[in-house]
């Protein structure tokens, strides 16, 4: 950052997070702000995250994406802001359905849990995937399994246990 105290010290502009159109935010966005981008979730290694992404009104999708790099250096730069989208402009579609949800990478990062909701019943369900070693893409590997036959609430999140 060209002026770390920036932040705490602009006389314009100060920072209130979590009040949206309250001031000034340092933030740099990693998504566009006309699409719907939730639940991220970074992989073991902090190279890429995967979130969800609401494809339209009935469709939601579970998307990889590389992590932006050296962005933070300089937030207030036009430049900075647009190579900060470039990494989103290629994600990559592991899976979509009527509702995905709660994205959760295997410690290995060949796995990615997530929720599912098919057949009027959500369930926890499992993609293997894999990055293309030229490009970094991820891609999922054979068919989505499903491990768990109803009764899961919406809201839970999987996680992995050691």
């Amino acid at each position: 950052m060209e002026d770390p105290p920036m932040i705490v010290k602009h006389t314009e502009k100060h920072y209130h997070p979590g009040d949206p159109g309250g001031g000034y935010d340092p933030g740099i966005a990693i998504t566009p702000p006309n699409v719907q981008n939730l639940q991220p979730a970074f992989s073991p290694t902090g190279n890429s995250i995967a979130y969800i992404r609401r494809i339209d009104t009935t469709h939601m999708g579970l998307y990889v994406m590389p992590v932006p790099e050296n962005i933070t250096g300089d937030p207030n730069n036009k430049d900075v802001e647009q190579k900060a989208l470039q990494p989103y402009k290629q994600s990559s579609l592991i899976v979509q359905g009527q509702f995905v949800s709660q994205p959760v990478w295997s410690p290995d990062g060949k796995q990615i849990a997530y929720l599912s909701y098919n057949n009027n019943t959500f369930d926890i369900w499992l993609a293997n995937v894999s990055a293309d070693a030229k490009t970094g893409a991820y891609k999922m590997q054979g068919n989505p399994v499903q491990l768990t036959s109803g009764g899961v609430d919406g809201d839970s999140r999987p996680f992995w246990a050691p």
